[in-house]
C-alpha cells in the first residue's frame, strides 16, 4: 500500500503524450486522427470524482489495468522499466523499515495507539 500510494501521489511522469490513431469521441469531444493528446495523470490521481478521498489510500493496482491509476502508463505503450522501478521503490521502503529506529512519540504505548 505504501508503494501504491507513493506511485499515485508522486508518479515519475505526471503527463503522458499520445497521438490519436483514428478519429474518436471522448466525453463529447471529437478528436481527429493525428491529434496529439496530453493526459494529465497528476490530476487523474487526485480527482475527487474518481477517488472518494484523494488524500487516503486505495487498493487499486498500479500496473495499468485500472485507468484511475497510471503511474507507468497503460497497454502497449506502458513503461518498459516498470518492473525495475517498482523493485527499486520496494527495496528503498524495505531499507527504511529495516534501518530506522521507529518509536512512538511522547511515550505513547502501542496498546494506546488508534490504528483505525
Amino acid at each position: 500500500m505504501v508503494v501504491n500510494e507513493g506511485l499515485r501521489l508522486h508518479s515519475a511522469v505526471p503527463l503522458f503524450f499520445h497521438e490519436a490513431m483514428k478519429d474518436c469521441v471522448v466525453d463529447d469531444f471529437h478528436i481527429q486522427k493525428g491529434s496529439r493528446i496530453i493526459i494529465n495523470c497528476y490530476a487523474i490521481h487526485r480527482d475527487p470524482n474518481v477517488w472518494p478521498d484523494p488524500d487516503n489510500g486505495s487498493s487499486v493496482c498500479f500496473r495499468g489495468r485500472d485507468f484511475q491509476l497510471l503511474p507507468f502508463g497503460s497497454g502497449r505503450r506502458s513503461c518498459p522499466g516498470m518492473q525495475l522501478g517498482v523493485t527499486i521503490v520496494r527495496l528503498m521502503v524495505a531499507q527504511l523499515v529495516h534501518c530506522f529506529e521507529w518509536e512512538l512519540p511522547n511515550g505513547i504505548q502501542p496498546c494506546d495507539l488508534d490504528i483505525d
